[in-house]
């Protein structure tokens, strides 16, 4: 009889885990108490070990997905010509499995069924098969690296989001992040004249003036990087935040960039930098020029970059024309 394997709990107030790492492959020989995968809490990654002796059949979940404490995730089986091919059957609340109407159950066991004659005829098709359909989803959005990979990341200033891009092989683990460029924090400031701008906007109180230099932040990186996402704020002084959306990117998969703005022009003050991780564009106002100071993270935005976006940002609030081309 099949050994059912279910996501354990490994902390007191743990309602779900997340797997992060197959130690072994469909078909492949397992003995207890050796470890057959990793789990990914909110505090720590840890690895599972098999209870039962066998051959690990029938996964059930993808990597990345977050699986509830008890849930079926794969089986033992006591012969190899019982391995039955990983399956990605869909994770269930006790809610959602109540809904499922018995159409749909007997669905899910024929193709469970239908697998047990699919045995693998050699390790390299089984291994295969296994990352094939285990491989996390090209959709998920969520970055698969373990606590202390983030935490390494946090300390060098780079955004979890953004190790995806930068070419590690998911999971992530802290091993992967040596190497890796501290991200640090520069700066960039442009002085432009306020001429033409005030003449076009000024005349009216009904128009709100820091919309109009988001506009220009999204239309300047939309008009030099139209393949990747942004995603714009403005910071009030009081310290809220107010969100302006993304921007429109032809590669949705990308994680976008995110800039937040800082309107000075109604104080004595014209420029801030946090110091900390992140990109602010800042706008002051003295003496007949909109000074525009750009605090961007080396980790988000290579220097080339960064001077292009300035100075097509101080071009298009030098000539507002510049935003209808």
């Amino acid at each position: 009889m099949p050994f059912e394997i279910k996501m354990p709990q490994l902390g007191m107030n743990q309602d779900s885990a997340t797997i992060v790492t197959w130690l072994k492959n469909v078909g492949d020989k397992v003995t207890k108490g050796e470890a057959i995968f990793e789990v990914e809490t909110d505090k720590a990654t840890m690895e599972v070990e098999a209870q039962s002796e066998g051959y690990l059949s029938c996964i059930q979940v993808e990597l990345g997905v977050e699986i509830p404490v008890g849930e079926l995730i794969a089986t033992i089986v006591e012969n190899k010509k019982d391995v039955v091919k990983s399956v990605r059957a869909p994770v269930l609340t006790n809610e959602e499995d109540s809904k499922l109407d018995e159409e749909q159950k007997s669905s899910i066991e024929k193709e469970v069924a239908a697998g047990k004659n699919d045995v693998p005829t050699s390790e390299e098709e089984n291994s295969s098969k296994s990352q094939e359909l285990v491989s996390p989803s090209s959709a998920s959005k969520k970055v698969l690296a373990s606590p202390k990979a983030k935490v390494i990341a946090a300390e060098r200033g780079i955004q979890v989001s953004r190790l995806r891009s930068l070419g590690l092989s998911e999971p992530i683990h802290a091993s992967d992040m040596m190497g890796l460029p501290v991200g640090g924090q520069s700066n960039l400031m442009a002085v432009v004249d306020d001429g033409l701008f005030l003449e076009l906007v000024e005349g009216s109180d009904k128009i709100d003036k820091k919309t109009i230099f988001v506009s220009f932040v999204r239309g300047a990186w939309r008009f030099l990087f139209p393949e990747k996402a942004l995603s714009v704020q403005i910071i009030n002084l009081d310290g809220s935040v107010s969100s302006s959306g993304d921007t429109d990117s032809r590669n949705h998969e990308a994680p976008a960039v995110s800039i937040s703005l800082f309107d000075l022009r109604k104080t004595k003050l014209f420029s801030y930098g946090s110091g900390s991780s992140g990109n602010i564009l800042s706008i002051g106002h003295h003496n007949g020029t909109f000074i525009l100071n750009f605090s961007y993270s080396d980790a988000d935005i290579q220097l080339s970059d960064a001077t292009k976006l300035i100075n097509e940002i101080a071009a298009r609030v030098e000539n507002p024309i510049l935003q209808l081309l």
